[in-house]
């Protein structure tokens, strides 16, 4: 190698002479975009088998803004990519479920998806945000909604049915009660007439 005196350096290699002036060599000033690039219920990716209508009616997952899943659907998992090539084994990633995750959580780019197992009924924030391998993060996240639907016994219109039956059955059985005292009251009257008039 020489250094020549304004700085520039030079290397001798098998294919030629690499030249570069280290004081021109910066930091990569653009953070990487993230996207979605899959989704998949008990690892059944959705995009590959042509998508459930249930679930993705707007096409693929990284065009779709909301997914609706049903309380069946426990196991899934999504998958994202930091769209920086530079140096793509050094991106970074950070990922939350607003409603489950309390914070964000950092993985790097052997593990590019993330998994969420047996979640409670309820709407929830999918968010991923990447940094390339300067560190320099994407400024907003990409965001995708999760909706999960609640089992029919969890649902407002069941309990209000179950609260109803409930009142309904206490009430039929208070009238009954009352019938059958009533009757009681009639028969007993009824014994006591007929006595009455033997006496």
């Amino acid at each position: 190698g020489y250094r020549a005196p304004d700085g520039t350096l030079y290397f001798g290699g098998l294919e030629g002479v690499t030249v570069f002036q280290p004081e021109r060599i910066h930091n990569n000033p653009h953070a990487p975009p993230v996207s979605i690039t899959d989704f998949s219920i008990f690892n059944q990716s959705i995009l590959s088998t042509g998508g459930r209508s249930d679930v993705l009616p707007e096409g693929p997952v990284y065009q779709a803004r909301a997914l609706s899943l049903s309380y069946r659907d426990a196991v899934f998992s999504f998958e994202f990519a930091g769209l920086h090539f530079a140096d793509p084994q050094r991106n970074r990633y950070a990922y939350q479920l607003v409603g489950f995750d309390p914070d964000w959580v950092s993985t790097d780019a052997g593990k590019r998806f993330a998994t969420y197992t047996n979640l409670d009924p309820g709407r929830y924030v999918f968010r991923v945000k990447a940094a390339n391998k300067d560190g320099l993060w994407s400024s907003e996240p990409v965001s995708l909604e999760v909706t999960i639907a609640p089992p029919v016994w969890k649902t407002w219109w069941f309990r209000l049915l179950l609260v109803a039956l409930v009142l309904g059955g206490a009430w039929l059985l208070y009238r009954v009660r009352i019938r059958l005292l009533v009757r009681q009251k009639q028969e007993l009257e009824q014994e006591v007439g007929s006595r009455t008039r033997e006496l």
